[in-house]
Parts: structure tokens; C-alpha cells; sequence
């Protein structure tokens, strides 16, 4: 994952935003196995300026994002992108058919190594194909959100 792209858009917006920036939250898509890694990184680039939020009970599952606030008050939450439900509902679930071979290698990521460069520059990388899903990853947001709730 690019994450320099994911700060400057959190620093960007957060300061456009001004004393809107409450307003904001951002949610993020991360492999399950890059989630410490932008953790981390998010962590790093901000400093004092970013707090990482403990998880609610009511969301203590392992599928509930991890919550960081930033000191202008904007919130992200980095959520684990499920791949296998992106390629299963783009019809590329089949292990070992042609199509599957076909997945490995558009997605790079078989090979965890090289899993930090395999989205720079690979259309083929899952995180392009998650958008079209995100009517079903974040089922309770609309378009119009308002406010940014507890929950975003």
C-alpha cells in the first residue's frame, strides 16, 4: 500500500477542512497483512498529532476497523479488505482454475515479499477492484452523510 498517498490526503483535507474537519471520516482499505504496516505508518507521519482510538466493546470483533483520530478532530478508520470476497464477486474465486492462476498474477500478492510494491502500478492489484464494492463493505454510510457519527 502507498501510504505517503493516504497521509497527504488526510493532512490535505484535514486542513482544507479547517474547523470542519470533525466532519471528516475516512475509511481505508488495507490488506489484512499490511494493517500494522499503515498502522504504523499513519502513527509515524502524524506523531502527537494522531491518536489511535481503543475499539468499542460493541466492535471488539475482528472485523471492526482500527480507529485513529487526528488531532483536527477528523477520524479514519482502517478497515481489513476481505480479497477473496473482491475476487469471488468479480467471478475469480475458483482455486485452481485458469481463472485463479489469473488472479495471482494480476493481484502480485501471492508472494507476500513483494507484497509493499505490488499495488504500485498493477491495475491489476485487488485494492481497484474494491471500490466497486463499497456499497457492501460499508452498508449503513449514503452518499449524503451529514455528520460524521460514532460510527462513521
Amino acid at each position: 500500500m502507498q501510504t505517503d498517498g493516504l497521509v497527504v490526503v488526510l493532512n490535505s483535507a484535514s486542513k482544507a477542512a479547517g474547523p470542519n474537519a470533525s466532519r471528516l471520516c475516512f475509511h481505508a482499505f488495507v490488506l489484512p497483512h499490511q494493517l500494522a504496516f499503515v498502522a504504523g505508518a499513519v502513527a509515524c507521519s502524524f506523531g502527537a498529532a494522531v491518536q489511535r482510538l481503543p475499539a468499542s466493546a460493541a466492535a471488539a470483533d475482528a472485523s471492526a476497523p482500527d480507529v485513529f483520530a487526528l488531532s483536527s478532530g477528523a477520524r479514519l478508520l482502517l478497515h481489513a479488505l476481505n480479497a477473496e470476497r473482491v475476487w469471488r464477486q468479480l467471478g475469480l474465486a475458483a482455486s485452481g482454475s485458469a481463472a485463479a492462476i489469473a488472479r495471482r498474477v494480476m493481484m502480485g500478492e501471492e508472494d507476500r515479499r513483494d507484497a509493499h510494491r505490488s499495488d504500485v502500478g498493477n491495475l491489476g492489484a485487488v485494492h481497484n477492484f474494491a471500490r466497486f464494492l463499497l456499497h457492501e463493505f460499508l452498508p449503513a454510510l449514503s452518499r449524503q452523510m451529514a455528520v460524521c457519527d460514532s460510527g462513521c
